[in-house]
C-alpha cells in the first residue's frame, strides 16, 4: 500500500507543494490514521443525526472499507453511503481541483450532484 500511495497522484501532488512538510515518515502517518480512524469508530456509535458518507473505491488514502465500519457503528436510522466506482482520495479531483485530472467533468459532477440530491432530502 505505502508504495502504490508513492506512486498515486495524491503524493505527486503533496510532494509539489511548497507549502507542503516533504518530510513524513510511514511509521507517523501510519500512527495518525489509526488514530483518527479509532476515534471515528468511538464516536460513530454517538451519532442519530443523518450521516451521508462518500467514498471512492480506488482510495488508497483511506480504505473504502472504513466507510463500511463507520456505517456499521453509526446510531442513526438515516445514514447513506455512496461508493464512486474508479474514483481516489479526491473523488474524480473534484474536491481539488487544480490537480491534473483523468476525469472526465460529468465524473466530477456525479460527486456533487450526490451530496446536493441528499441536502435536498434531509
Amino acid at each position: 500500500m505505502a508504495q502504490a500511495f508513492r506512486e498515486g497522484e495524491e503524493y505527486k501532488f503533496i510532494s509539489e507543494d511548497e507549502l507542503c512538510t516533504k518530510v513524513f515518515g510511514l511509521g507517523f502517518l501510519f500512527e495518525l490514521q489509526t488514530k483518527l480512524v479509532n476515534k471515528m469508530l468511538q464516536n460513530a456509535s454517538k451519532i442519530k443525526k443523518p450521516v451521508f458518507l462518500i467514498h471512492g473505491d480506488a482510495d488508497i488514502v483511506a480504505l473504502p472499507e472504513s466507510s463500511n465500519k463507520i456505517m456499521e457503528k453509526l446510531a442513526s436510522n438515516d445514514k447513506n453511503l455512496q461508493v464512486f466506482h474508479g474514483a481516489d482520495h479526491w473523488l474524480y479531483q473534484s474536491i481539488i481541483s487544480k490537480m491534473s485530472s483523468k476525469y472526465s467533468l460529468e465524473q466530477k459532477t456525479e460527486v456533487s450532484a450526490a451530496a446536493k440530491n441528499w441536502l435536498e432530502k434531509h
